[in-house]
Formats: structure tokens, sequence, C-alpha cells
């Protein structure tokens, strides 16, 4: 079965970009430099002219796809996934086997397009070609990748699955666990994944006290400043202050637990007093 798309209509853009006629390079381009002319010679400054723009125009092009992907994901536009998924469907009947279709994806694209399958796929055949990669791939740049892929779930299901495999060591390494514990809980897909991801965190403390390698501070501290921090309700900085006290073994510092509580007491205040106008602005998007 292939994907579901889901329908947006992009806000209005304009044409008009700010900045469009600087002279001077994005960050990002290196600019090449002359070479020393100090014995008199100027150099064929034609030459280094082409040399430039050729520099720009080969930089920008490797930095341009993966920078459209992101925007026209985060717009939620699912010609993307459909792009996504026709890249890898010669993949996806056997997605625990080496896939040349893969391989045959850019180095630079390969981590947003396998990011896009799955979460545009609700079927969740993308999602099984991502797990099976993982238990098969050694680079660690790669698996960075897959794992991130992973994350991007986009039903309650898969986040309940993949949450489990985050204690799995024989997947996700123990010291991988508070990300892929903080990238599922971002996830955009899967309707209160963050206060389900947090909900899952304390009823497995333990184990995630013991990821990253530095003890139960680090480990929980971490799923305290990438979980609980993006909540905004007074209800849920008290509950981040009553687990900490009700888990004193954990001995997160207390100025970790005040700046994630300061945090969501602060998020909460502007959603107070701006959400309302937030919502209205928004509102007027189709």
């Amino acid at each position: 079965s292939g994907p579901t798309h889901h329908h947006f209509r992009a806000p209005h853009v304009k044409k008009h970009v700010r900045g469009a006629n600087r002279k001077y390079p994005p960050k990002g381009v290196v600019v090449p430099t002359a070479t020393d002319t100090s014995d008199g010679d100027d150099g064929d400054d034609d030459d280094l002219g082409e040399e430039i723009v050729a520099a720009h125009r080969s930089q920008l092009e490797e930095l341009t796809p993966p920078v459209l992907l992101e925007l026209a994901s985060a717009m939620q536009d699912s010609r993307v996934g459909v792009w996504a998924y026709k890249a890898l469907v010669a993949c996806l009947a056997a997605p625990d086997e080496e896939c040349p279709a893969i391989n045959q994806i850019s180095a630079d694209l390969r981590g947003p397009v396998l990011e896009l399958c799955t979460a545009y796929d609700h079927s969740g055949r993308c999602w099984r070609l991502v797990l099976g990669q993982l238990r098969r791939a050694s680079d660690p740049e790669y698996r960075q990748a897959l794992m991130g892929a992973l994350a991007k779930v986009p039903t309650n299901e898969l986040l309940n699955t993949t949450l489990s495999f985050t204690l799995d060591p024989t997947l996700i390494r123990p010291q991988d666990a508070t990300f892929m514990i903080a990238a599922l809980a971002a996830s955009p897909h899967v309707l209160g994944a963050r206060k389900k991801v947090w909900e899952f965190a304390k009823h497995n403390v333990v184990q995630l006290s013991q990821s990253g390698g530095g003890g139960g501070a680090y480990g929980f501290g971490s799923v305290l400043q990438n979980v609980a921090s993006g909540f905004a309700t007074e209800a849920m900085a008290q509950d981040v202050q009553l687990f900490i006290a009700s888990t004193p073994h954990l001995s997160v510092p207390a100025r970790i637990v005040r700046a994630v509580t300061g945090k969501i007491r602060t998020q909460a205040m502007w959603v107070e007093y701006y959400g309302a106008d937030t919502c209205t602005t928004l509102s007027g998007y189709d």
C-alpha cells in the first residue's frame, strides 16, 4: 500500500527576498582567495572571477536540495513524501536487505529522504525499511541518520514501538537512547507526542538514567532538558518538580531542574498572554 497523503496549502510567500541583491556570498559558502601576486603579476582576473563564480555555484547546488526539502517538509507539503516514497519503493519489499536504491541517493540527501518517507507513509513500510537498515548499519554517521529517520513516526502505534526500541541495546546504544527520546518527543506528526514520551521516560527512569555514559544525573538530566523543557503549562512544571522530588536517587542537579521548570513557566506565560494573538494570526493562512 502507498503512503497516506495530507493536503495542505502553503501560506503566501512574497516574491521579494530580503538581501537577495547582496554581493557577498551566503553563510557556509567558502570563497577561494587569490594566489599571492607579490612578484608584480596581477594574474588573470577573469579566470579568477570565473573560478569564484564556479565555486559559488557548486557549493550552492550542494546546499540547496536539503534546504528545499526541509522547507517543504516544515510546510507539511505532502508532495515531498510522495517523492521520497518513490525514491525508495524498490527497497520496501525486503527492508532488511541492502538496497542499491538507497546507495544511489546522494549522501547529503539520503537522511532527509529516509526521514520524509517515514514521516509521510502511514502504512509503516518506510519505517520498517529504516529499522531494517539500522539493524545492519555499522557506519556511525549513517546510523545517526537512520535513527533520526526512525524517530519521524507518523502514528501513535509506531511512536510506542519506537519508544520500546530505545531500551533495546542491540538496536539503540545506551548512549544514543536520550537522542532518540528527544527526537521522538519533537515529532510533529503525532498529536501529544511530547507528553507520551515524557510519561514513557518517567516509567523507565532507571534505564534512561543509566544512558549517556554519565550516570543518573547526566542521563535523566538530558531527558529533562530535551523533553520536559518543551512543555508550556504550569501543571507540567509542577509535574516535573514532583517527579524529581519523588526520585531523589537520580541526583539531578538542582540548577537543571530550576532551568527546565523556569523555561516551562516562561513558555506558559507567553502562551497565556500572546497565544490567542498568535492563533488569530495563523488562522489568516489558508
